[in-house]
């Protein structure tokens, strides 16, 4: 079946699927972000789960999932926040533990598309704000070269 190799050639880290021979077959993700990692490839259906700094803040990771031959590629997540995912051996279902510094985590159990099964649980900041604790705020600002946007 070949083999999967992640590489920054293109200045940002996208995934490339070879045979067994080292020939390129496809490029399966042509991103302006980085690709995070490979988190399950489905030889059956001929996809690849992968997470990415595609969200609205480069520092969240989302889940995406992407055809052998590059196409379908679809984000399975929320992108106004970061995720740490949990796959399910067999693929049809994940873990989504949805968080940002302003926003409380919270576990959600999805199927394959994304599609909420059960809200499995949330944290609550209610006894650190009534101790006077605060969320911490998000910040944007410019680099000194004037045109890269620093998230923080």
């Amino acid at each position: 079946p070949g083999f999967f190799v992640l590489s920054e050639r293109t200045g940002f880290k996208n995934i490339y699927r070879y045979d067994a021979n080292g020939k390129l077959l496809s490029k399966l993700t042509n991103h302006p972000f980085e690709v995070q990692g490979i988190e399950r490839i489905d030889y059956a259906r001929k996809q690849v789960w992968y997470t990415a700094r595609s969200g609205k803040n480069p520092l969240w990771i989302q889940l995406h999932r992407v055809n052998f031959d590059g196409s379908g590629d679809v984000r399975l997540t929320d992108p106004n926040v970061g995720h740490r995912i949990q796959m399910d051996p067999q693929g049809e279902m994940f873990v989504d533990h949805a968080e940002a510094l302003d926003v409380p985590t919270v576990s959600t159990l999805r199927d394959a598309t994304g599609k909420e099964i059960a809200k499995l649980g949330a944290a609550d900041f209610a006894a650190f704000q009534k101790e006077g604790f605060q969320l911490a705020k998000r910040f944007e600002c410019l680099a000194a070269d004037g045109k890269t946007t620093i998230s923080g």
